[in-house]
């Protein structure tokens, strides 16, 4: 497909028959599922909504500048609630993503949100140490709270499925802390990941906080499935036994034995590997073991850190963006079905961003995807 080609199609879905790894490409074989009269969205400038895999997104018609963008997006489990973070205010959304008001306001721009229960938690990824608790009231009293953050800054936290002031918490050193006052006061707890490197992401098990896999620089990903007493180091994530790079992941909240990350084998980059070293894996065994799913290269672009999100409902779907200003700021969104091992896409030039830095899916609605955009 051809620069003029590619400009010229408002909407675009690539259907390609190239193997990669366990997948195939072909066309989406899901049913569009009805946007719910939500064709624009009202309140935030920085999210977008699609109920038919990409094909079409429902955006907001108000601008987004360069670098501005919803880096922080999260459902409230147990709830109706999606938050998203866009210019230092919290917003929630109690409509599938379609309308958003304001929350509160921090003192900073967050880039990471989590939620369950009556509350949830925003903290900014390892460069500060600042976590703000977010108390939701049914009766919209909302309150942003600031709490006590981790010594070496916060990557990750998780909170009890059965008690929302229970927060546990992976720092920058892989340091792993426990509150029990939602955040007022930390504890050591466990051992702490065993690593010396920088830590990428830390993804907590949405049903048991218990269960933490880490990806970290050159080490790849270690896992625990007791509260940070113990540790095992994941295999599978690179073909010589060297070092490799995992950027994010996610446990699948339909089956915590599900495990999706995107990492690069350093060998196989250095080596001229088609991929580049760059691989979707899948573990079925919680995070101890991986196999690549889906390949960088013939087609495929896969970009360092990208968000990832796991279909709640379904075990085998798992979604990675990706997107270019380069080429009239198309939108590309991957679906790999782990079950038929076909991987999907579509490209859309109808929205005015290129860039998805956070994904979720809205809760009572299947298949609705909701994205935080980065202005282009």
């Amino acid at each position: 497909m051809n620069t003029t080609t590619r400009f010229a199609a408002a909407v675009l879905i690539l259907v390609l028959t190239v193997q990669i790894a366990e997948a195939q490409f072909s066309a989406p074989t899901s049913a569009p599922i009805s946007q719910a009269n939500c064709n624009n969205i009202g309140g935030i400038p920085s999210i977008g909504t699609t109920a038919d895999d990409g094909t079409t997104w429902a955006t907001s018609s108000k601008p987004m500048q360069t670098g501005q963008g919803s880096f922080g997006l999260a459902v409230v489990r147990g709830s109706d609630r999606i938050l998203a973070e866009y210019q230092s205010k919290i917003y929630v959304s109690q409509n599938g993503g379609c309308n958003w008001r304001p929350v509160g306001t921090i003192s900073g721009s967050t880039l990471r949100l989590v939620g369950s229960g009556s509350r949830a938690y925003a903290w900014t990824f390892v460069e500060s140490q600042s976590v703000w608790r977010i108390d939701l009231d049914a009766s919209g009293r909302n309150k942003v709270v600031p709490v006590k953050g981790l010594f070496e800054g916060v990557v990750a936290l998780g909170v009890d499925p059965l008690d929302d002031l229970h927060v546990r918490g992976l720092d920058g050193n892989g340091g792993f802390f426990e509150s029990f006052d939602g955040g007022e006061t930390w504890n050591p707890l466990g051992t702490g990941a065993p690593t010396t490197v920088i830590v990428y992401f830390a993804a907590f098990d949405p049903a048991d906080i218990d269960h933490v896999v880490v990806g970290m620089v050159s080490d790849g990903v270690v896992t625990t499935f007791d509260g940070g007493a113990s540790w095992t180091f994941a295999s599978g994530l690179t073909q010589t036994g060297g070092a490799t790079n995992s950027f994010n992941g996610v446990v699948s909240e339909a089956d915590p034995s599900v495990v999706w990350v995107e990492s690069i084998d350093i060998d196989e980059s250095v080596g001229g590997a088609p991929s580049g070293g760059k691989h979707i894996y899948r573990s079925g065994d919680g995070g101890l073991s991986f196999t690549p799913v889906v390949d960088a290269g013939n087609g495929v672009t896969l970009t360092n850190g990208a968000a990832i999100a796991a279909d709640p409902t379904n075990r085998d779907l798992v979604y990675v963006p990706f997107g270019s200003s380069v080429f009239g700021n198309l939108l590309e969104l991957y679906r790999y079905d782990h079950a038929t091992g076909t991987l999907t896409w579509t490209t859309t030039t109808t929205t005015p961003h290129a860039k998805i830095r956070s994904m979720v899916f809205a809760p009572q609605q299947p298949g609705r995807l909701v994205a935080g955009f980065e202005g282009s």
